[in-house]
């Protein structure tokens, strides 16, 4: 029988990783291939990565043929077949087992008109509701119907490479889950607020561009009332603080205030780098909550806050508490480095006055935008 490779077919199948390959190119080195690769209909259902290899490396190989009524029914056959014979990870077994939802939600109605031939059950199949099949698909891929249900969240609105982490068991799917129901709940949330401010106060604006640093904070001249700004902490990013600071000297209001959101570790480099443009004010310690902290392991510090550092021209006439709590940690959900909303809100409150014009030079994923307009105050990021 000529044996016939389908792409539909082949993608059921969950990649090898490397080092699953590796082992199985040296098993078939060692051992030969020893289980038959099985056809239906001349069509490959199991064995694409040892027909691939033997191939490659000249080795025979049998085949086994068997009878199956439909694709369908082979496309099942694929994915059951792949749970007895791969240690799959949850999500890939959870994505295989959400395959074959399809065919058991068709299964089932099937079976209801079988045996229901009432109006209750012509009104359920006429309304075109899911019939519920969490729990069967459960039990064919072991795990709990829960988990298939974050599943099929998390393939329906994660990215490809969160999928691809949770293929390789490096993150897991409770875990990606709640961040997505968070994140959807979380932007509900901030649309409304933003929303409600646009409508509520009319002297809020946020202006974005896309530029340089040295481009746009020369181009203001003694109209900022406050740059609140948190840059990059690594050394090679030092240099900035000393451009930021010449810049805001000409840029500033003559009681503005800058506030420079650091890490610890090159604080003693920084100073020196802003003193020479402007006049060292305060430290403020922006943080506070017992239930975070950040791990510095080359100091092995758990740090539980971090400076910012107040520079202004003439002096302020603002009284300033100097110590900014945060109580929600959250706002990581579009990168790595943002500072959460609630955090900046109380640090724009502490520095400026309603109406306020505000400068982030480096405002990232546009945070202190968002508490500067729910504010009220004006917002110009780069």
């Amino acid at each position: 029988m000529k044996l016939r490779i389908d792409p539909e077919f082949s993608a059921l199948i969950p990649p090898l990783h490397a080092a699953e390959r590796c082992e199985l190119e040296s098993s078939l080195r060692r051992e030969g291939c020893r289980d038959p690769l099985v056809l239906w209909r001349g069509i490959l259902l199991d064995g694409h990565n040892r027909l691939e290899i033997c191939t490659r490396l000249g080795l025979d190989f049998k085949t086994l043929g068997i009878e199956l009524s439909s694709r369908q029914a082979a496309k099942v056959w694929i994915i059951r077949n792949q749970f007895g014979r791969r240690n799959l990870t949850p999500f890939q077994k959870a994505e295989l087992a959400l395959r074959l939802e399809e065919t058991i939600q068709n299964q089932a109605r099937n079976n209801i008109r079988a045996t229901q031939k009432n109006e209750a059950a012509s009104a359920f199949l006429k309304s075109g509701k899911q019939v519920h099949t969490d729990k069967e698909l459960a039990k064919i891929a072991g795990l709990g119907h829960d988990t298939i249900h974050k599943a099929r969240v998390i393939a329906q609105k994660a990215p490809e490479t969160v999928k691809e982490r949770l293929r390789r068991g490096e993150t897991t799917i409770h875990k990606q889950y709640r961040r997505i129901v968070y994140n959807t709940e979380k932007e509900f949330h901030r649309s409304a607020l933003l929303e409600s401010a646009a409508h509520e106060d009319r002297t809020a604006s946020v202006d974005v561009r896309h530029c340089s640093m040295e481009t746009q904070l020369s181009g203001f001249d003694e109209e900022l009332d406050a740059i609140i700004t948190d840059p990059p902490y690594s050394r090679e990013h030092l240099p900035l603080y000393g451009d930021l600071a010449r810049l805001a000297a000409k840029a500033l209001k003559p009681d503005g205030i800058l506030a420079v959101m650091t890490g610890q570790v090159y604080l003693p480099g920084l100073l020196p780098l802003l003193t020479p443009h402007l006049t060292y004010r305060w430290i403020c310690a922006y943080g506070g909550s017992d239930s975070q902290s950040a791990q510095i392991w080359p100091r092995r510090i758990h740090c539980r806050w971090k400076p910012v550092l107040l520079f202004d021209r003439d002096g302020t006439r603002q009284w300033i508490r100097d110590t900014i709590m945060v109580h929600d940690h959250g706002g990581k959900d579009l990168h790595e480095w943002q500072q959460s909303e609630t955090g900046m809100m109380a640090l724009v409150e502490a520095l400026t006055l309603p109406g306020a014009l505000i400068c982030d030079p480096f405002c990232g994923m546009g945070t202190t935008g968002v508490a500067a307009l729910r504010l009220g105050r004006r917002f110009v990021g780069l």
